[in-house]
C-alpha cells in the first residue's frame, strides 16, 4: 500500500500556462491576439504562459470564450497544478518538532510498516505527511492538543 505521494518533482509539474501556449500554437494565434480576445493585457498573458501568474475565475471565463474550452477545465487545471505543487513541497514543511514526534512514534511506525502502510525505504519526509493524513492533523504537534482537549477518533464527516 505505502504512503500516497505524487512522486513528481516541482520541475516536472506543468503550469496551466503551458496548455495555453500549446493551444495558441495549435490555432496559430499570438499572445497579442489572445490578449485582445480576452480583454487582458499582453503582459498578463505572457506572465500566465511563463508560469508567473495563475488562472482566475474571470480569466477562465475569458479563455472559455476565446478557445471554446470550458472554464471548468481551466479552473481544474489551475487547482490541480496548485495541489501538485503542494504535494511536491510537503516534505519541506516538516518542523523539527514533527521529526522528534515521528522518532517517538517508532513502535507505531514499525507496525505501519509491517501492515504495508509505510514502505521500508520511506524517510521522515515521506512518513510525516502520511502520518498527518492518517491522524487528520496538519502538523503532528497538534496530536497533543487534541488529546489534552479530549478529542479522540476520526473527525466527523
Amino acid at each position: 500500500m505505502g504512503a500516497r505521494r505524487t512522486g513528481l518533482s516541482p520541475e516536472l509539474i506543468i503550469h496551466p500556462g503551458e496548455t495555453i501556449a500549446d493551444l495558441l500554437a495549435e490555432r496559430g494565434m499570438s499572445q497579442k491576439e489572445l490578449a485582445a480576445r480576452t480583454g487582458m493585457a499582453p503582459s498578463f498573458i505572457s506572465n500566465v504562459i511563463n508560469g508567473k501568474k495563475g488562472i482566475s475565475g474571470n480569466f477562465a471565463y475569458a479563455l472559455e470564450c476565446a478557445f471554446g474550452v470550458p472554464k471548468t477545465f481551466w479552473l481544474n487545471l489551475q487547482a490541480n497544478y496548485e495541489a501538485e505543487i503542494l504535494d511536491a513541497s510537503e516534505g519541506g514543511t516538516i518542523t523539527d518538532e514533527e521529526r522528534s514526534i515521528a522518532r517517538e512514534m517508532g513502535d507505531s511506525i514499525r507496525e505501519l510498516r509491517e501492515n504495508g502502510e509505510i514502505l521500508p525505504e520511506e524517510r521522515v519526509e515521506e512518513i510525516v505527511p502520511f502520518l498527518r493524513r492518517k491522524f487528520h492533523v496538519s502538523n503532528l504537534a497538534y496530536l497533543g492538543r487534541l488529546r489534552r482537549k479530549g478529542f479522540t477518533g476520526q473527525p466527523q464527516a
